[in-house]
């Protein structure tokens, strides 16, 4: 990975950075907070200003990353949920509040889902209808996890990640029969077992961003798969 050598924090300036969060909103579920500090570190270190966040929850790895990007003083993290998101306590733009990242931050709860919202942004930066100028240096992938929408948003976040850019899908291992909120429901057992037990985002990882010729450096760490987009 390519690293800035300007405008960086330097190493005390991330620990209380991180000390400061982990106090806040380090308890939250979702994103581990181990794992956040990845997300911190990554942003911080690379030329990353603009990012595409799909699935916030409560903002936990929102905020993170808005504070990497508030350690530069630039950029935005663009973050895409469901209107139900609104609802949660705390929600994002509580989250935004309570550490005073507002300002780096742009949470978008979608009344139809991520893919639609990118619909909006691939026609908006469409040029002539035959060309669409990406946006974003670095996605982050954490909406739903089926292969059908986790293998749309990567066809989706392609139009609009930047060549050279990263993408980072969460949930390499996540399946409906091992999701504690998913696994008891009724729909999920009359699911074909195939189905309920393959582990979807990793296929959408392996069988379509692997294979694709646009991508390289792709890896799977722990639960996560990394790609960067050639230049």
């Amino acid at each position: 990975m390519s690293t800035e050598t300007q405008n960086l924090a330097t190493p005390r300036d991330r620990d209380g950075t991180l000390a400061d969060l982990d106090a806040k909103i380090g308890r939250l579920p979702a994103t581990a907070t181990d794992q956040c500090h990845r997300l911190y570190e990554f942003v911080l270190a690379n030329p990353v200003s603009h990012v595409l966040e799909l699935g916030f929850y409560h903002g936990k790895s929102s905020a993170y990353m808005a504070a990497a990007l508030a350690a530069k003083g630039r950029g935005l993290i663009t973050t895409i949920d469901l209107q139900s998101a609104r609802a949660y306590r705390p929600s994002i733009l509580d989250i935004a509040a309570i550490t005073a990242l507002a300002p780096y931050i742009k949470p978008i709860f979608s009344e139809v889902g991520s893919a639609w919202e990118m619909r909006k942004m691939i026609v908006e930066r469409t040029e002539a209808g035959s060309h669409c100028d990406p946006a974003f240096d670095f996605c982050f992938i954490d909406a739903f996890h089926s292969w059908e929408s986790a293998g749309i948003d990567f066809f989706l976040v392609d139009k609009l990640l930047k060549p050279g850019g990263w993408l980072l899908f969460d949930d390499i291992q996540w399946s409906f029969e091992t999701s504690p909120s998913w696994s008891a429901l009724s729909s999920t057992k009359a699911m074909a077992p195939d189905y309920r037990s393959a582990q979807q985002v990793g296929d959408v990882f392996r069988y379509l961003v692997m294979q694709h010729p646009g991508y390289e450096n792709c890896r799977i760490e722990d639960n996560w798969g990394w790609a960067q987009k050639k230049r």
